[in-house]
């Protein structure tokens, strides 16, 4: 609780002292408005702190309670989909919902009361946390074939509302590096497009597309998942039909990148004969699930029809599916969503990333993925960013291993 109050009066020092940096460079610099506005916000904050010291001591408890019971509602809208969809249930989630949620409200009513625990918890959790990555650093020296028992069994996972913007921080450290190039390992194996595959991560520095999108490519064809029909959007587009795609490769890439404005990290990850066999046969079994979707511009033919959909199948002629049944007949961010689909056809490669309160996002995929490239005997065998500029270069590049 000592350190606790130490952080919020450092906290007070340096906001006191960005304050007065803005306001020198009000008075120095021509755009004066702008770093006056910013100093006053800093001062706001000050006198806050300053006047009501209970206000920031509750700030902490209020936002972890609050982030328990929004992740706890988007459960409820999980599970009434999968009732709707006549998918099982597990009583214990629902167990899990009712008690988490008069946590988070106990939290939340008296968020001084819990202070103390909540600090023990998180300090608990820091502290396993410091442990794994150590443990993770000793692994790097393990035979593979010992360390691929244990990868899965072990996880302590970032908080989901962190790892969400791994890929659009990891974007923002390219752009201020002008760092595009292609990573690829040392080994120098040459390798057919049908020996791997290759996973995108997509991310964007404009709105809910900084949390970014995954899909992947298989044999120059790229299957993508995801919420496409503007007329089933419900509750902000975070809920509606789930629609698979396939398309063209290098058709995709230059439609995302130079028309959506994208940046995209390609991992391509090695695959043996089983694999693929394994691969296809999961890819076969979708199929069966699924029934031809048209999207608006293929009916009316129209350019009014400015729907994501319309516009991915104007520029790539993608073949579009709804499904007949399960769990993935309805999209929903925070359950069935692109995620949940490329682990469920590419998981048992070994990179099977482990669901945090059963959400995956593209931060998780993009972390576990780049922790495979850094290792010299992990799968994944290259590091692609495809942008604007690096789009005609490395597109149809040959992977070097």
């Amino acid at each position: 609780n000592q350190l606790y109050n130490r952080t919020i009066n450092i906290l007070l020092i340096i906001i006191i002292i960005n304050g007065f940096i803005y306001m020198t460079k009000a008075l120095v610099i021509k755009n004066y408005k702008i770093y006056f506005s910013y100093f006053l916000i800093n001062m706001v904050f000050a006198i806050i702190f300053l006047c009501l010291p209970n206000v920031p001591r509750m700030f902490f408890p209020i936002m972890f309670s609050s982030y328990i019971i929004l992740f706890n509602f988007a459960k409820i809208i999980l599970f009434s989909i999968n009732l709707k969809n006549n998918l099982k249930v597990n009583i214990f989630n629902v167990f899990n919902i009712i008690f988490n949620t008069i946590i988070g409200y106990l939290i939340l009513r008296f968020p001084l009361k819990y202070l103390n625990i909540l600090l023990i918890i998180v300090g608990i959790y820091l502290l396993i946390l410091g442990i794994y990555f150590i443990g993770y650093a000793i692994t790097l020296s393990i035979p593979v074939k010992y360390k691929n028992k244990f990868k899965k069994m072990i996880h302590i996972p970032i908080p989901v509302f962190i790892e969400s913007f791994i890929p659009y921080t990891f974007l923002s450290q390219i752009n201020k590096l002008l760092s595009v190039e292609s990573e690829k390992n040392d080994n120098k194996v040459l390798l057919n497009a049908e020996d791997y595959l290759e996973v995108f991560v997509h991310v964007s520095d404009k709105g809910l597309n900084r949390i970014g999108h995954t899909d992947f490519a298989y044999k120059d064809k790229v299957f993508s998942y995801g919420n496409y029909d503007s007329l089933s959007y419900k509750l902000f587009k975070s809920i509606g039909d789930g629609v698979l795609f396939t398309t063209k490769r290098d058709k995709y890439l230059d439609y995302c990148i130079k028309t959506v404005n994208k940046t995209i990290f390609g991992f391509k990850v090695a695959l043996n004969q089983k694999q693929k066999e394994q691969l296809e046969s999961k890819i076969d079994s979708i199929y069966t699930n699924l029934i031809p979707w048209k999207p608006a511009y293929h009916k009316y033919r129209s350019d009014r029809n400015d729907d994501y959909a319309s516009k991915l199948y104007k520029a790539t002629n993608a073949k579009m599916y709804k499904f007949k049944k399960g769990k993935f007949k309805t999209y929903f961010v925070f359950g069935s969503s692109c995620c949940d689909m490329v682990n469920e056809l590419i998981g048992y490669l070994g990179i099977d990333v482990l669901k945090m309160n059963g959400l995956i996002c593209p931060g998780m995929y993009f972390d576990c993925l780049n922790r495979e490239y850094a290792q010299s005997t992990g799968i994944v065998l290259s590091r692609t960013v495809y942008t604007d500029i690096t789009l005609d270069e490395y597109a149809k590049d040959d992977i070097v291993l």
